[in-house]
């Protein structure tokens, strides 16, 4: 892909350098690593600017967007060694992190209606043929049988509105109850949240009524199918959390196998959702 005639992007790279830069100078805490360390080449606008920009260009390894950073845009960045730049990726992390804290808050406070989906997906680290060699996230990931067999990695929840914003995030191991992280997740939340069948619990439901969370959900085979045309076109609704998982998954690369450490794999998976929370 020849990038040095074509100024759409170039263009697209200097708005999402603006928006994260104006995101960053949002944080209170700006001193987050060690100040021995030696001063980088890239700051973390650009180093973030960077990791999004790869994203959007759905390449599926780091290294190919770098050398075409540095091969057609050194005249905007001024590139490291590639070891130096995975290295600042990864340090750069918890900026990412704090940056997706701020849009989700946003995300909760101008919300324009007080609907909220809530889904799960799971996360794999390695194709199951490699389970038993898997190394890199052997302490977190746990190996679990699903409807769709044996599976080995984490498991993401999220919590969206009507209008596919991320308003909540969690990722746990895979071998966790969806219900169990729900409360945590529904803190500063009120009103209506829909969910899967699977979600149903007497104990659950009770606890979000004392934080005035409503719920509802498909019912299950032994309960009456009685609904509303609002009900009904509510549920039906619940595909738009769904679409965000294909989203992320498919056009975000959410899941993926290439990393070499912990720090790397995780870093990916905010990579996708920040990207996901600022270029849908």
């Amino acid at each position: 892909m020849n990038f040095e005639n074509n100024n759409n992007h170039k263009d697209l790279i200097v708005k999402i350098f603006c928006i994260i830069d104006d995101l960053i100078k949002m944080l209170k805490n700006k001193t987050l690593w060690n100040k021995s360390w030696r001063k980088a080449s890239l700051t973390a606008s650009e180093v973030i600017t960077i990791t999004i920009f790869w994203k959007m260009l759905w390449y599926t390894k780091l290294n190919w967007i770098y050398w075409h950073i540095k091969n057609y845009f050194n005249s905007m960045f001024k590139m490291p060694s590639y070891k130096s730049f995975v290295e600042l990726s990864n340090k750069y992390a918890l900026e990412w992190v704090k940056l997706l804290s701020i849009i989700m808050n946003f995300n909760q406070r101008n919300v324009k209606q007080n609907l909220y989906f809530i889904d799960s997906s799971k996360i794999a680290v390695c194709w199951n043929k490699r389970i038993f060699n898997h190394k890199v996230c052997d302490w977190f990931a746990k190996r679990w049988k699903s409807t769709m067999w044996w599976f080995y990695g984490f498991k993401l929840h999220i919590i969206t509105d009507s209008f596919w914003n991320l308003v909540r995030i969690k990722v746990t191991a895979w071998n966790v109850d969806d219900r169990n992280p729900v409360l945590s997740m529904t803190k500063k939340l009120t009103w209506m949240l829909v969910w899967d069948a699977w979600y149903v619990w007497e104990e659950l439901r009770k606890k979000l009524l004392e934080k005035w969370v409503q719920f509802l959900t498909w019912v299950k085979k032994n309960m009456k199918k009685i609904m509303t045309k609002w009900q009904h076109k509510t549920l039906k609704d619940r595909q738009i959390v769904e679409s965000c998982f294909s989203v992320l998954k498919w056009n975000k690369d959410l899941v993926s196998s290439f990393a070499r450490s912990i720090n790397r794999y995780f870093a990916r998976i905010i990579y996708a959702l920040l990207t996901f929370s600022i270029w849908k």
